[in-house]
């Protein structure tokens, strides 16, 4: 997964956000609640989501975990199963916008302490900042509207990526892949 600004992303693409548009924000909360239902994987809006996303917002936790994703891949995976379990499943969703709950949940990850002081420090990096800005950017001049996009490069059309909007269309990603049976999301 390629960190990036979603915020930015809608503006760059001039797309509005769901909950900026009542019949798309009325559509998401259904879909992502039938998906979490077909897929099994516990989902809820917390609480605290317009707060935490919209209000206090969510700038430095994409910082963060572009820190962590510069300093190793496989923690930047990790931290955001447990981000996610810690923020849309959990009964009190701890605030990921709070830089101490975000060191919490790195521990939690396998940070060590050492690297934890070292993501904070690179966070307010120009380096980090550029490369999520660079990362955002690219995704728009590349098409991207919203998220999950999945960026495809297609071996049976030679210098043409394949964007695939949303997480149910995966087999859609498999046939781009050559895949001769997709796989069954389930």
């Amino acid at each position: 997964m390629t960190p990036v600004s979603i915020a930015h992303i809608m503006k760059g693409s001039s797309n509005s956000p769901p909950i900026k548009v009542q019949a798309k924000g009325r559509y998401m909360f259904r879909d992502l609640k039938a998906l979490s239902e077909y897929h099994r994987i516990p989902f809820a809006i917390p609480d605290i989501f317009i707060e935490t996303v919209f209000e206090k917002g969510t700038v430095k936790t994409q910082r963060f975990m572009m820190a962590v994703c510069e300093n190793s891949s496989e923690l930047h995976d990790k931290l955001i199963r447990i981000a996610y379990g810690n923020f849309f499943t959990a009964e009190n969703a701890v605030d990921i916008s709070n830089l101490d709950e975000m060191k919490k949940l790195a521990s939690k990850a396998g940070c060590t302490a050492d690297l934890i002081t070292k993501i904070e420090q690179d966070m307010n990096d120009d380096k980090v900042k550029t490369a999520l800005k660079q990362n955002t950017d690219r995704a728009v001049e590349l098409g991207c509207f919203g998220l999950p996009m999945t960026l495809v490069h297609r071996s049976d059309v030679p210098l043409e990526s394949s964007w695939v909007f949303g997480s149910d269309r995966m087999h859609i990603v498999g046939h781009y892949l050559g895949e001769k049976e997709p796989p069954i999301l389930r």
